[in-house]
């Protein structure tokens, strides 16, 4: 009888789990590979952004606000808004000059109500998505009504909104602020030491108890006029519980942020690119990255006392964006002077008692920060 060459199914099985074996070892460089080109893409809108900063800084002498009614160098429309945010003003300079005509256009029309309010809702021009305003590696912002963003500026190491009227000269902890826009000049500690921008998770709904784009309802964490309040409160060992570090304790309150009914996704981290409040397009140097969020128990949108780190799904940390243009990544082990530390009343001027991270956010603040 001829004899046939052929594999035993013995033979077949070694060589099925050789490239088993293979496959499972290759699998995790791949899955490297492909998060090490989404925190790129990342990085690369963050320095467009910055781009877009300094060509705002460029046309009109002023970086914009973080919300301004009249702001330097646009339109005056018939139905102002004081809460429109610094995105919303750099659209002209990252190719989205149409998307600012079109609300501009908008805002001078019948349907804006007057005064200030904000129907968001019924316009176009706030909904999509901006493909320069996300980030690869979080995909919550695929299915939101509105134009999310994961990037966000920087409101420095102010724990108080710097948009409320009564919290001084809080606001000078940051370039941002409200009704005030500041030139090159006012970062006293040079562009290469003070941050500009960085990342956040989109959040996934409202109300949402993972630590990753919720923001927790904490009681007492104003460390300006409440002697027990500190940034401490916002710690991962208060508001987790097991060394879950996903989701917050069951016993912990979730902000709801306060909503249109009919609009379940409106009032959410990063929900809305357009929005200068905080929760939306900013974030703080207080808590180290990745940290979870909080708010004071109560305050809903008005936002009065926060911490909000930026968070990403990088290994590790976040990426930031300096107001030289340059992207850095910053460690989630980033000296922050926070954990289970009672400080005094919130600083105004000088130095930041946040350690590092807190000096990185001050554009004013003298202190000395090393080499990135």
């Amino acid at each position: 009888m001829k004899e046939t060459n052929a594999f035993t199914l013995v033979e077949l099985l070694v060589v099925i789990a050789i490239i088993g074996a293979l496959v499972a070892l290759l699998l995790p460089a791949v899955q490297a590979a492909r998060e090490a080109a989404r925190r790129m893409q990342c990085s690369n809108n963050m320095k467009q952004l910055t781009h877009a900063l300094h060509l705002h800084h460029d046309s009109f002498g002023v970086f914009p606000a973080l919300r301004d009614l009249k702001a330097a160098g646009h339109i005056s429309t018939t139905h102002d808004s004081d809460t429109f945010s610094v995105i919303y003003r750099l659209l002209p300079f990252f190719e989205q000059q149409a998307r600012y005509d079109a609300i501009n256009d908008m805002r001078n029309g019948p349907s804006w109500n007057t005064g200030l309010s904000v129907p968001w809702w019924p316009h176009e021009s706030f909904e999509g998505t901006i493909n320069s305003l996300l980030c690869p590696s979080d995909s919550n912002g695929k299915d939101l009504r509105y134009t999310p963003t994961n990037c966000e500026v920087s409101i420095g190491d102010a724990m108080w909104d710097p948009n409320h009227a009564t919290n001084g000269n809080i606001k000078n902890r940051t370039v941002f602020q409200k009704g005030a826009q500041k030139n090159i000049a006012f970062i006293a500690d040079g562009t290469s030491n003070t941050v500009a921008i960085s990342e956040t998770i989109i959040s996934q709904t409202v109300m949402s108890r993972l630590v990753k784009g919720g923001i927790a309802a904490v009681n007492a964490v104003d460390n300006r006029n409440a002697p027990g309040g500190t940034a401490a409160k916002c710690s991962f060992s208060v508001l987790t519980t097991g060394g879950n570090r996903i989701e917050f304790a069951s016993t912990v309150a979730v902000h709801t942020g306060g909503y249109d009914a009919g609009q379940p996704n409106q009032s959410i981290r990063g929900g809305r690119f357009f929005d200068g409040r905080p929760r939306y397009t900013a974030f703080s140097t207080v808590m180290p990255p990745n940290s979870p969020a909080c708010q004071q128990t109560g305050n809903l949108e008005n936002q009065d006392v926060h911490m909000l780190p930026p968070q990403s799904n990088h290994s590790g940390g976040v990426n930031v964006a300096l107001f030289d243009g340059s992207v850095r990544f910053i460690p989630d082990t980033i000296n922050a002077a926070t954990v289970g530390v009672a400080q005094p009343a919130q600083v105004t001027s000088g130095a930041s008692e946040f350690g590092i991270w807190g000096a990185l956010g001050t554009p004013d603040g003298g202190e000395a920060v090393p080499v990135l």
